[in-house]
């Protein structure tokens, strides 16, 4: 007797829930419809990408933003990407157009046809005319160009020792950590944190060249 009466205090436990998550969806039907406004559990703050998106949300096919979005921070790069000309990014973009292969880039650079620092501020510019729009990138690493630099005097020194990614310039995934970058671990409460180091994995990328 006891399983059942336990059963049918089970049952109407359950039944209670059902009704209360259905009054509970339909106040939420009201207020989307009441609402054009957008609404997430970080009060205004998108913890994977560290950018703010309480408000209103626009997409059509020339805009898509949040009402209070943070935008990339160029100012690392601005005084070299403001004077860097379209003949230059024209040439890049003309030479990597069939092949965009990790050995292709290697071999332009190897024979001194394009450097680091001209395809870093390439892809810059390029994050620069599109992100806007596409969204693709939340962060830029601030020490992109010092970087290019260093892997500048590297060949210029002859000491590449076999990198097999040398020159190569990639995009990490928002939860993996890098150096001095943001990366919250999904969590609210780490959402101003930077790194102090890099991902054994970000390590690795670097002892090949990128």
């Amino acid at each position: 007797m006891m399983i059942f009466q336990r059963m049918r205090e089970t049952n109407c436990q359950l039944l209670f829930h059902f009704f209360l998550l259905l009054d509970m969806a339909e106040d939420a039907v009201k207020e989307e419809k009441e609402s054009s406004f957008i609404e997430n559990e970080t009060n205004g703050c998108e913890t994977a990408c560290y950018r703010k998106c309480h408000g209103q949300f626009c997409l059509t096919s020339t805009e898509n933003r949040f009402e209070y979005e943070i935008a990339l921070d160029f100012s690392p790069f601005l005084h070299l990407l403001t004077n860097y000309s379209s003949t230059t990014y024209e040439r890049i973009e003309s030479l990597l157009k069939l092949d965009h292969s990790i050995n292709r880039v290697k071999n332009l650079i190897q024979n001194k046809h394009i450097t680091c620092i001209d395809l870093c501020l390439f892809y810059l510019k390029r994050v620069q005319m599109t992100n806007n729009y596409y969204k693709v990138f939340i962060e830029l690493n601030p020490h992109l160009l010092s970087e290019a630099k260093q892997l500048d005097k590297q060949l210029n020194d002859n000491n590449i020792d076999n990198q097999l990614l040398f020159g190569c310039v990639a995009a990490i995934k928002g939860n993996i950590s890098i150096r001095d970058m943001y990366n919250d671990a999904g969590a609210y409460v780490l959402h101003e944190k930077k790194m102090n180091d890099d991902a054994p994995i970000v390590k690795r990328l670097r002892e090949q060249g990128i």
